[in-house]
């Protein structure tokens, strides 16, 4: 209990040391980052330590890292004397918002603390590897760490995630092996406070009290941390024994099928059911796997335990967001004078998102983009449409802020060794539209409420000078007309040959392209939608939070349309790694969508003659009125329906094997393996260190 209370401790007092910063940083925002701070703490810290290590001019050493802190809290104390006033007046206006943002931190930190303490052990899955990354990163005295498998060379991976977790370690004492489970602890509370953060930033600008967006904003830590999809409706069903052996072979996931025999409990009884749940996707024939993929989500990893790159990123995907969305609301005209205007909002900006590539580089692409489309959107407020001088201020603003974030993390781009060897069309294999609907069916409902409505206030204020729908349609099928011409080499030119006789190859692929449209088309419509809505809205700005969710809505929708059409070609060779990383950032972003939508449907009712117009339209008049009843209806079975498997699969976790501890190698002496326990101790802690070459 001593090392809980130690960690809490030092995260907290992060968090305190850096809010004179943070308070000043998010200005625009209502919490002024506050719920923010630990997440952006640890990124500060981590990062002077790397850079500085890496320069070889602070060693990295319990004296160094209080050093750091040390000027963390000299720069605060000095913006907190210049502001102390308004700082006050904060704290004492917004207690009870910061009291429940503390406890939403609290309870989702002991409640995994929990869970991990009933499975500790360090010895499966990617857990060796992270637990190998942070003694690595323990033990070395200046930054590139030693590869721990190849002496003489540095880790080549992004483990900027692993370096916060040893810099907390380092500067509590803690012994890595209980550090690693309070890790596991530490960052689902992280996020379930930064997504309530965000969404109640989100929904105060758009106008709610400080009561109703907190009550609002409790919905966002549910949806990223806590929600599951369907598949364990399936799994309920096959432990009571339901179902022929023909549907569970129409079914087809690995584990489900044959004349299943009903358990005991309400949950599987088997080992570790809860895994199939990120293994839904697959083309199984005669029990062979020819898709396989994972579909993993916030909530198993963090039940799994792996302090894995995908999930360490999560808290910081939500800070890159939060600085978007301040930097959205900011009043001031876009042009090029104002990153010179704002040195230190654009240098954290680029801090942040830089950090994404050495933490988990799939998410930089993404991230810069949602960033680089916000600019634009800015632009196009400030400037009235005035496409020069929105793509000029735009430039001059994004182009600066995306160098910085290279610039920034340039040690770690110089020495990356990647295994991608490029971007591949994907061919015979794609998502069943019922697996599609297992997985996203929660969230896609739940999200959905928010796409309609925003449709709805479009189409009432539409207007003739709008963009073209054809030109918003014709964009946003590129990416499916590029997959088709490379799927089908010749394929426009190949049509003469209908003449002297068609292939059957040719046959067969042109078929595959029709099926693939036919299975991406309700989302490229949703997606043409979506850019219709913020092209036509980009110029209203009261509606620059909506104008936020839209992009993340359609940045979302695009990936999981394009990850049915490409693939990034690594060592698996396979689209495994791929709809991986792809689900995951969905996921991350329909979720915050999901919870902004039910503040959105429920808090922008209809009139009763519908703008003008319900009132001619007799029944449909009717079911416009009543369609949210009918949206909360779904949402709620569909999310009840989902939380079977996160009950499930957190009480078989936290009734595991390992006993009630934190001690991640406790499980190495309860097995009598003591002389494999004291050589990873002599490994960690007396061991000489490595020399790089």
């Amino acid at each position: 209990m001593t090392d809980v209370l130690i960690w809490l401790f030092a995260i907290e007092a992060l968090g305190l040391v850096v809010f004179p910063l943070v308070f000043v940083l998010f200005r625009r925002l209502p919490d002024r980052g506050f719920l923010l701070a630990k997440p952006l703490a640890l990124l500060l810290a981590s990062y002077a330590l790397w850079i500085l290590g890496h320069a070889h001019i602070l060693p990295n050493s319990q004296a160094g890292l209080i050093g750091i802190v040390g000027a963390l809290a000299l720069a605060s104390g000095y913006v907190a004397r210049t502001r102390w006033r308004e700082i006050r007046a904060f704290l004492y206006q917004q207690r009870y918002l910061l009291i429940t943002g503390e406890v939403i931190f609290l309870g989702f930190f002991f409640l995994w603390l929990t869970v991990v303490m009933g499975s500790p052990a360090i010895n499966h899955t990617e857990k060796p590897m992270d637990f190998a990354f942070i003694n690595a990163i323990l033990q070395t005295s200046y930054f590139p760490p030693e590869d721990p498998w190849l002496a003489g060379h540095s880790i080549s991976y992004y483990y900027f995630g692993h370096i916060t977790i040893a810099f907390l370690t380092k500067l509590t004492a803690i012994p890595s092996n209980i550090s690693y489970n309070l890790a596991v602890a530490l960052f689902p509370a992280m996020v379930a406070v930064g997504a309530f953060s965000l969404v109640y930033n989100m929904v105060r600008l758009s106008g709610a009290t400080v009561k109703k967006a907190a009550l609002f904003a409790l919905a966002a830590p549910l949806l990223l941390c806590m929600v599951a999809h369907l598949e364990g409706v399936l799994e309920f069903v096959h432990a009571r024994g339901w179902g022929s052996e023909g549907f569970w072979q129409w079914v087809s996931i690995k584990g489900l099928g044959g004349n299943s025999v009903a358990d005991a409990g309400l949950f599987p009884d088997s080992h570790w059911w809860w895994w199939r749940g990120t293994r839904v996707i697959d083309t199984v024939v005669d029990g062979a796997s020819l898709d396989y993929t994972i579909t993993e989500f916030p909530f198993f990893s963090f039940l799994l335990g792996d302090l894995h790159a995908h999930m360490l990123a999560l808290p910081f995907l939500i800070i890159v967001i939060a600085l978007g969305l301040n930097y959205f609301c900011n009043d001031k005209k876009a042009g090029p004078g104002w990153v010179f205007a704002h040195p230190w909002e654009s240098a954290a900006i680029a801090l942040t998102l830089g950090s994404l590539a050495f933490i988990n580089t799939w998410d930089y692409p993404v991230f810069a983009v949602i960033f680089a489309i916000l600019v634009l959107l800015k632009g196009h407020i400030d400037w009235g449409g005035d496409w020069r001088r929105v793509w000029a201020s735009a430039l001059a603003i994004g182009l600066p802020i995306l160098a910085v974030s290279v610039v920034l993390f340039l040690p770690f781009f110089l020495f990356l060794e990647s295994q991608a060897a490029g971007i591949s069309p994907l061919g015979d294999y794609s998502t069943r539209p019922f697996f599609f609907f297992l997985i996203w069916g929660p969230l896609f409902a739940t999200a959905s409420g928010f796409l309609v409505k925003h449709l709805w206030r479009t189409y009432t204020s539409w207007r003739p000078d709008s963009p073209h729908p054809s030109i918003i349609a014709s964009l946003t099928l590129l990416p499916l007309l590029l997959w088709a011409a490379i799927q089908v080499p010749g394929l426009w030119l190949g049509l003469h040959l209908l003449g002297t006789g068609v292939s059957n190859a040719f046959v067969d692929n042109a078929g595959d392209i029709g099926t693939r449209f036919l299975k991406l088309l309700p989302a490229i419509i949703a997606i043409i939608l979506v850019s219709c809505t913020l092209l036509r809205r980009a110029s209203d700005v009261a509606d620059r939070v909506p104008q936020t969710c839209v992009v993340l809505l359609g940045m979302a929708l695009f990936l999981l349309v394009g990850v049915e059409l490409f693939f990034v070609v690594d060592l698996f060779g396979n689209r495994m790694n791929t709809v991986f990383k792809v689900y995951y950032q969905s996921w991350f972003l329909l979720s915050i969508v999901s919870a902004y939508a039910l503040y959105y449907v429920m808090s922008h009712r209809p009139a009763a003659d519908g703008h003008g117009r319900l009132a001619s339209w007799g029944g449909l008049g009717f079911l416009r009125r009543h369609a949210a009843h009918v949206w909360i209806a779904v949402v709620v079975v569909l999310l009840a329906a989902s939380s079977y498997y996160s009950v499930g699969a957190a009480w078989d976790r936290s009734t595991g094997p390992g006993g009630s501890t934190l001690d991640g190698l406790d499980f190495l002496l309860s097995e009598g393996s003591y002389g494999e326990y004291e050589s990873i101790m002599w490994l960690r802690d007396d061991a000489p260190k490595g020399r790089l070459v």
